[in-house]
């Protein structure tokens, strides 16, 4: 058996260290026990092949890849902007705006003691995964903890995490007692950071949630940090504390372009920085506060000298560098292509590739995958001679989209993938645009492709999204509470207004405060019981929005109805008239909370709020005491339908549509 040792691998001095101080105790420790590892062979081995393993890690993520850079590695140390974390609260007290905030700087001791498991939800682009390597490198020099660094993805139901682990420890003759590891986790000494949730296969999404929580409960005096975009399926770790990522500020996006210059003589970044003070460009700054966008506004100024002003012209600009220029670094250095497509050609065959793999769910892909579907999307354009060899080799070298990793290809950023598949979808499958408009709106894990197709064909968007929308939601304010007869009709209204496209849960228990549980244990509970008792109502295609616990006792559940979900993304609600924020919202009945305590609510029952007249929520003494609850609770991030603006967009879409349709091209 050949043994790692220290002394024979080429080890930087913080994972010297890291090993001295925490493993090679601990492991110690494990060993003194007597009934773990017996042959002195095995533990020394073990311990070799562990520090290798976080030797490798270490190394691993020092760098990063970019598109700035042409997928030439970077180290993070020099390019990273500390970003900060916005605690989101389920309760009333997120209305606060001075919300609980965390700068990662360095490793985030206070927050992951407090919180112990954390999950880290945002828009791509936002550095979730950046963080997540600030925090292992952080992790390792100061000592804190063994950090296990592990891609969601490459998890399935044949794979957990302790397989993961004895995996990735591996040598060539031996590997590491599945045993051993155990009991060092058990230790409670490690750190495991869980990048991106929402890249699991949908298929193995099922097993790998009940596999982490199995692990966790296992092994529960370990700290966890897990990223991912928003997805319903979070709401299976109701124990993890949720954090966003706070948008860069302007000065912030401003100090970001100038570390892309500091390498370089010329002087983009300040040029750039110059044309985006003028007033022409104000609008740009919303997309400033995405670190990816600001980087690519980096790299399409600096190949066309133009400021987009929209979101796929970013993406589009981007592309032609990369195309045109392969190395926006080297000026006059272009990387010749292997297959010998122009722009246009090798576009349509990426645009039907992504959409393909979109659909499956695929971001990374072995070798073998890459080059089938290829394949698929060769045979949808006209470029079936070309070999898919060639174009897998331009993906990675001459239009360097994608990156490799090991015996995988993935793509550089997933968000490349989804603008492909957008223009796709706005250009190439106009026979079934509205059918994948509908069918994307109502599912926030397309929330990107949606924001995509929505700027690349706003007419279209219009047409299908805003009409469906704006029916639905019309349907529902039309035909609620018609049978409360004895409730003033202002009353009414407001409580249409409030819950047309919600789902409202109401409890009155003295589980909420009287529990010997910690105040957030009791409210992980509620989430669990709630949920059991949505799940018994077949209410399973509700999301989860938030939660309050009002005058010590009442538990109130706000949730967001298909096809609404996507509504309460602020961006996307800028983009439906009709759908108002609660911050305009005109509210003069019923203020002050004192009366919450007047609710007539049965006890330990939670109750739909509907408009079923037998409903003690709709009782005439207790109805406009709800409605002020239901407003306290939207207020001030939610959003609220005004029904008669709803009405007019609607006859305005059925006009623009007669119109066009009554156009003739001659004649």
């Amino acid at each position: 058996m050949n043994i790692p040792k220290l002394e024979d691998i080429d080890i930087p001095e913080p994972v010297i260290e890291l090993v001295n101080t925490l493993l090679e105790p601990l492991a110690k420790k494990i060993k003194k026990n007597g009934r773990l590892i017996k042959e002195h062979v095995k533990y020394e081995f073990s311990i070799g092949a562990l520090s290798q393993y976080i030797n490798n890690s270490y190394n691993r993520h020092l760098y990063f890849n970019s598109l700035v850079f042409r997928n030439e590695q970077k180290l993070v140390d020099n390019y990273y902007l500390p970003l900060t974390l916005l605690k989101q609260e389920n309760s009333e007290s997120e209305l606060n705006d001075n919300r609980e905030s965390y700068l990662i700087d360095k490793f985030p001791y206070d927050l992951i003691l407090k919180y112990k498991k954390i999950l880290i939800v945002d828009h791509g682009g936002m550095g979730k995964s950046t963080i997540l390597k600030r925090i292992l490198l952080s992790c390792i020099r100061e000592k804190q903890a063994i950090p296990i660094f592990i891609e969601l993805r490459k998890l399935s139901r044949k794979k957990n995490i302790l397989d993961f682990i004895v995996e990735s420890t591996k040598t060539i003759n031996d590997e590491v007692p599945k045993i051993f590891i155990r009991d060092l986790i058990s230790t409670g000494r490690f750190l495991f950071l869980l990048d991106g949730f929402d890249e699991i296969d949908k298929d193995e999404q099922a097993g790998i949630i009940s596999s982490i929580n199995k692990f966790i409960t296992t092994a529960p005096n370990n700290w966890y940090v897990m990223t991912s975009r928003n997805e319903d399926a979070l709401f299976a770790f109701p124990y993890f504390q949720r954090f966003a990522i706070k948008p860069l500020y302007k000065d912030e996006a401003y100090k970001l372009l100038r570390l892309y210059d500091q390498d370089n003589k010329e002087t983009n970044a300040n040029i750039l920085i110059s044309k985006l003070n003028n007033t022409e460009n104000r609008n740009v700054f919303d997309f400033l506060t995405n670190p990816l966008l600001t980087s690519l506004l980096y790299i399409s100024f600096k190949f066309s000298n133009i400021i987009p002003n929209r979101i796929h012209i970013f993406y589009r600009q981007v592309f032609e560098a990369l195309f045109e220029k392969q190395d926006l670094l080297k000026e006059g250095f272009q990387r010749k292509k292997s297959c010998n497509l122009d722009i246009d050609q090798f576009d349509e065959l990426i645009r039907h590739f992504s959409l393909i793999t979109y659909g499956k769910q695929k971001v990374e892909y072995l070798k073998t995958e890459l080059l089938e579907y290829i394949d698929k999307a060769k045979i949808l354009t006209a470029n079936s001679s070309v070999p898919s060899s060639h174009i897998a080799h331009d993906l990675t070298h001459g239009v360097p989209l994608m990156t490799e990793e090991g015996n995988y290809i993935r793509w550089v950023h997933r968000s490349m993938q989804e603008y492909f598949a957008a223009v796709c979808i706005c250009r190439d499958s106009k026979e079934k645009q509205h059918q994948h408009f509908l069918t994307m709106y109502t599912n926030e894990k397309h929330r990107n492709l949606t924001m995509l197709c929505a700027d690349i064909d706003p007419l279209q968007f219009r047409k299908t999204v805003v009409k469906d929308l704006a029916t639905n939601l019309l349907t529902e304010f039309n035909e609620s509470y018609i049978k409360l007869t004895n409730i003033p009709k202002e009353l009414i209204n407001e409580r249409k207004k409030l819950t047309a496209g919600k789902f409202f849960v109401i409890c009155k228990s003295k589980f909420f405060h009287d529990g010997d549980d910690p105040v957030h244990e009791r409210k992980f509970l509620a989430v669990n019981r709630a949920s059991d008792f949505l799940t018994s109502v077949h209410e399973t295609t509700s999301t989860i929005i938030r939660l309050a616990f009002i005058d010590d006792n009442i538990f109130l559940g706000l949730y967001i109805r298909r096809p609404y979900i996507l509504l309460n993304d602020m961006e996307f609600r800028t983009l439906i008239p009709f759908a108002k924020e609660m911050e305009n919202y005109e509210y003069y009945i019923y203020q002050g909370e004192s009366q919450i305590s007047k609710l007539n609510l049965p006890q330990e029952e939670f109750i739909i709020i509907n408009d079923d007249p037998n409903s003690p929520v709709n009782q005439k003494d207790n109805f406009g005491i709800i409605n002020n609850l239901l407003f306290n609770l939207n207020f001030p991030y939610e959003w609220y339908i005004d029904h008669e603006h709803a009405k007019k967009t609607l006859k305005l879409i059925e006009d623009e549509a007669a119109e066009s349709n009554s156009l003739e091209l001659f004649g």
